[in-house]
């Protein structure tokens, strides 16, 4: 299969900030997920096309990757950026929201634009020529267009690529939400396996690259940190901590089995706030458990 992705270019269109486009109040399909209900993304849709401000944007080969999830860095890495595949990026006036993260800026700063036009915060525009990649379907990936996006940046950076050695535990002890609440009591079973612990929060996005090309074996909360298996070896090894009682989200299981990365998901129990989503809800690790697990990874 080619990792090249298909697009639609079409005139006269409007686009929401977050990437939602209309054409005459109709929904382009480019512009959402063939495998996530429409209905919604409509709705906002049309609500920002009149409550927004707006602004025009005119000439041809005008360009959209993000999507309405993509300020999210597994998003806009398994997504957004498997968008500019087959792209010939020179030929492109690339739009994007003037506020979004700066991991967006750090990796498009990779790509060659003719130029880049940066969306004021909460305003749409309209566009007289634009060229919409479709999105992937969320959740799901192509080992080829995956492997595309990771050998695109190894190269850009001429990062050499070494055999993995390094454990990381990726720690959220600093975040508002979605933390290990025992977190202490591991730390000892993690030094006693030679793993370093990381706030993948404080790091670039080449530093995640660096990091995480030499990772033999990664340990995080379900998050987006875990979005950077796709810069690990094959034959490799993810932990995933994740809430017990809950819907569970495969998207990191369904994107190491991929990348040929071996997966294991540890079921925890849930602390404070029991009643919260898996992505915000903070956990409690069966520490004897956790221990064992890291045994059979020896």
């Amino acid at each position: 299969m080619n990792a090249s992705v298909n697009f639609e270019i079409i005139s006269s269109v409007y686009i929401t900030n977050s990437g939602i486009a209309l054409k005459n109040l109709r929904l382009v399909k480019a512009s959402v997920f063939n495998n996530v209900s429409s209905f919604y993304f409509y709705k906002y849709a049309i609500f920002k096309r009149f409550a927004e401000p707006k602004i025009k944007i005119d000439g041809i080969n005008n360009l959209m990757i993000h999507n309405h999830w993509s300020s999210g860095y597994h998003h806009w890495i398994t997504e957004s950026l498997v968008r500019l595949l087959g792209v010939n990026t020179q030929e492109y006036n690339l739009i994007i929201p003037a506020d979004y993260p700066k991991f967006a800026f750090e990796t498009l700063s990779t790509y060659s634009f003719k130029s880049v036009i940066k969306l004021p915060a909460r305003t749409g525009a309209f566009v007289e020529d634009l060229t919409i990649p479709f999105n992937p379907d969320s959740g799901f990936y192509q080992k080829k267009q995956l492997n595309a996006v990771k050998t695109h940046f190894l190269s850009y950076y001429t990062i050499r690529v070494t055999a993995p050695v390094s454990k990381i535990y990726i720690t959220r002890k600093n975040a508002a939400k979605r933390k290990v609440e025992n977190e202490d009591m591991l730390m000892p079973i993690l030094e006693k396996f030679g793993f370093v612990v990381v706030d993948a929060d404080n790091l670039s996005f080449l530093e995640q690259i660096k990091l995480f090309s030499s990772c033999k074996i990664l340990i995080s909360i379900h998050g987006a940190a875990l979005t950077n298996c796709i810069f690990m070896h094959e034959n490799t090894t993810i932990l995933e901590l994740y809430k017990k009682n809950a819907f569970i989200n495969c998207c990191y299981e369904r994107m190491a089995k991929e990348l040929n990365i071996s997966y294991t998901r540890l079921l925890c129990d849930c602390g404070a706030n029991a009643n919260a989503p898996v992505d915000i809800a903070d956990l409690i690790i069966n520490v004897a458990e956790f221990e064992n697990i890291l045994n059979k990874f020896e």
